[in-house]
């Protein structure tokens, strides 16, 4: 993604509301743990677990996971589940995934 192309894509990047089966795998991927241990956390297959990275990537229409860091970064994506956590204080703070 050229430097162009992201300055142009930063216009439609406002927050979006992330699909609800996404946003753990969105706090796993932002908690550094690996694949297997996230997968693990959340009690999904490691082959679930990819399709679903492969379903954040797609909803950020991006390749690469280092794309997809970037648009979230640019999106707001992050302060706006964070808001959505301090609404709801049953939610676990943001990039934290809890156990189940």
């Amino acid at each position: 993604m050229s430097e162009a192309e992201l300055s142009h894509d930063h216009d439609h990047c406002a927050p979006r509301l992330l699909p609800d089966h996404l946003r753990p795998i969105l706090a796993a991927l932002l908690s550094g743990a690996t694949d297997t241990a996230a997968s693990h956390r959340l009690n999904v297959s490691p082959r679930t677990f990819t399709r679903r990275i492969t379903e954040l990537l797609d909803y950020f229409d991006v390749q690469t996971r280092f794309q997809a860091g970037v648009k979230i970064g640019l999106s707001g994506i992050t302060e706006e589940l964070e808001s959505a956590r301090k609404t709801d204080p049953r939610q676990p703070p943001f990039g934290v995934v809890p156990p189940r």
